[in-house]
């Protein structure tokens, strides 16, 4: 009886780099978008984006200098926009109540 071949998950060198890229790929978003909630909500995102990325053929070996382009390249899921839509929404109220307040 022969066995299957098992191979190795790409996203493994990606969880060993997590560590060390973690706040390269934070610090590149907080500086881009000013907000901690939506920086956190779009390196989560990011990282995602590159395990799935990372298990397509081809794809270069993940580096920090990789995973910074795909915080710069990859569209937003669904649930990131769900979470920055909510944001928005209570950034909206803050500031409408507050001009209304003011009044």
């Amino acid at each position: 009886m022969t066995h299957p071949q098992v191979w190795p998950d790409p996203a493994i060198g990606l969880l060993e780099l997590y560590d060390d890229a973690l706040p390269h790929v934070y610090g590149y978003l907080l500086a881009r978008c000013g907000d901690t909630g939506l920086a956190e909500d779009l390196t989560a995102e990011s990282f995602l984006a590159a395990v799935h990325a990372v298990r397509k053929p081809g794809t270069p070996d993940p580096s920090i200098p990789w995973l910074i382009g795909v915080a710069r390249h990859l569209d937003r899921t669904v649930h990131a926009t769900e979470a920055l839509l909510v944001r928005a929404r209570e950034a909206f109220r803050r500031i409408y109540e507050g001009e209304e307040g003011s009044r």
